[in-house]
C-alpha cells in the first residue's frame, strides 16, 4: 500500500476537550495520593488494559482468569487468548518503555516488529511484517511535524494511523494502542497509558469505525476527539479514586476523634472503620449475622445495634435508605 500518513485535523473541534483534560491534569497534581494505594492501583489498571485489549481483538478474558495466570506465573498450556493478554500485560508492566529518551520516543521501525513479535509469541498468529512499511511509518511518526505536536496528539495520531496501516496479520491495534502507551509514559503522562483501552472499549463501535473509515481531516479530528474524551474519562476515573480515598481517610479520623471525645462507642467507631472498609450498603440483619460485623455484636442484643445505628446516623456517620445503611461520605 502507498505510505499516506496525513497530520491535519481541526483544531476548534479539539479545543475545549483539551482544555478540559489540562485542567483534570493540573487537578491531579494538587491532590495528594496515598502512598500505599498507588502501587495496587497501577497492578490494577495494567490487569485492566490488557483485558481491554484482548477484548478490543475480539479475543476476551475473565478478569479472574488472568489475576490467577499472572499470581501462577502463567499457565502450561493457556488458551491463544489467554497467552495474548499475559502478552500484552507484560508489554504494560514495562511502561515507561526504558528505551525512550526523556520526554520523547524515538519510534523505530525493528522496535515495531520486536513490539508485535511480543505480543503474538506462542499465540499461533501471523507474525510477519514488510520493514519497508515500518521504516516508511517510522520516519512520519518522528517527523519534525508531529514532533511539534503536543505528545498526546501526537501519540493519538500515531495510534490512528497505525491501526489503519495494518501491516501485521494480526493484532495490528495493539500494537497501535502500546505504541500510543508508550509515547504518553515516554512524555511523563501518568495514569492515562494504562486506562485508555478501557474507555476505547466503553466506545468500541465509535473506535472500530473510526479507523477503518476512509482517512480524511474529518475522520481525524474525530478519532483525536474520541480520544481527548476518552483521556478526560481516564483523568476523572483517577481523580474520583483519589479524592474518595482521601475522604475515607479523613471520615475514619472523624470517627476515631468522636470515640476519643466520648461521643461515640469504641464498638460504634469500629462499625464506622468496617462500613469503611466494606464500602456497600448493609441492613441489620448483615451486620448482626455477617462477618466482620457480627463480631462487634457476639454478645449483644438487636436492641443495641439498633441503638449504635441510629446514633451514627444522628451524628450523619451513617444515612438509612429503606433496610439499608451506609457510610455518609457527603458529610466530607
Amino acid at each position: 500500500m502507498a505510505l499516506d500518513f496525513q497530520t491535519s485535523y481541526d483544531e476548534n473541534i479539539l479545543l475545549p476537550a483539551r482544555i478540559e483534560a489540562r485542567v483534570l491534569s493540573k487537578c491531579l497534581d494538587e491532590v495528594p495520593s496515598l502512598p500505599g494505594l498507588k502501587a495496587e492501583r497501577t497492578a490494577r489498571w495494567r490487569l485492566r488494559a490488557a483485558l481491554m485489549n484482548a477484548a478490543l481483538e475480539g479475543r476476551p478474558v475473565l478478569e479472574d482468569r488472568l489475576a490467577e495466570l499472572l499470581e501462577a506465573g502463567g499457565a502450561p498450556h493457556p488458551s491463544a487468548a489467554e497467552r495474548l493478554a499475559l502478552n500484552i500485560h507484560q508489554q504494560y508492566e514495562r511502561l515507561p518503555y526504558p528505551e525512550a529518551e526523556p520526554g520523547h520516543l524515538h519510534v523505530r521501525a525493528e522496535d515495531v516488529a520486536t513490539l508485535h513479535q511480543n505480543i503474538v509469541q506462542g499465540c499461533g498468529f501471523d507474525a510477519a511484517s514488510s520493514s519497508g512499511d515500518l521504516t516508511g511509518f517510522a520516519a512520519w511518526a518522528n517527523s519534525s511535524e508531529l514532533r511539534r505536536l503536543p505528545p498526546s496528539l501526537r501519540a493519538a495520531l500515531v495510534h490512528y494511523h497505525m491501526a489503519r496501516f495494518a501491516p501485521f496479520g494480526e493484532c495490528n491495534g495493539v500494537v497501535a494502542r502500546l505504541l500510543e502507551a508508550r509515547i504518553l509514559a515516554a512524555a511523563d503522562i501518568r495514569y492515562v497509558p494504562e486506562l485508555l483501552p478501557q474507555f476505547y472499549v466503553n466506545k468500541a463501535e465509535t473506535y472500530h469505525a473510526l479507523t477503518e473509515q476512509a482517512d480524511s481531516p474529518e475522520t481525524r479530528t474525530d478519532f483525536l476527539l474520541l480520544f481527548l474524551e476518552c483521556n478526560v474519562h481516564c483523568l476523572d476515573e483517577v481523580l474520583a479514586g483519589r479524592t474518595a480515598a482521601l475522604r475515607r481517610l479523613a471520615m475514619a479520623e472523624h470517627a476515631h476523634k468522636l470515640c476519643r471525645d466520648k461521643r461515640i462507642t469504641a464498638r460504634e467507631r469500629d462499625l464506622v472503620l468496617l462500613f469503611l472498609d466494606v464500602g456497600k450498603p448493609l441492613t441489620l440483619r448483615d451486620i448482626l449475622g455477617k462477618p466482620p460485623f457480627s463480631a462487634l455484636y457476639r454478645d449483644k442484643t438487636e436492641h443495641t445495634a439498633r441503638r449504635d445505628l441510629k446514633r451514627l446516623i444522628a451524628l450523619g456517620l451513617l444515612v438509612q435508605k429503606g433496610k439499608k445503611h451506609r457510610i455518609h461520605m457527603d458529610m466530607v
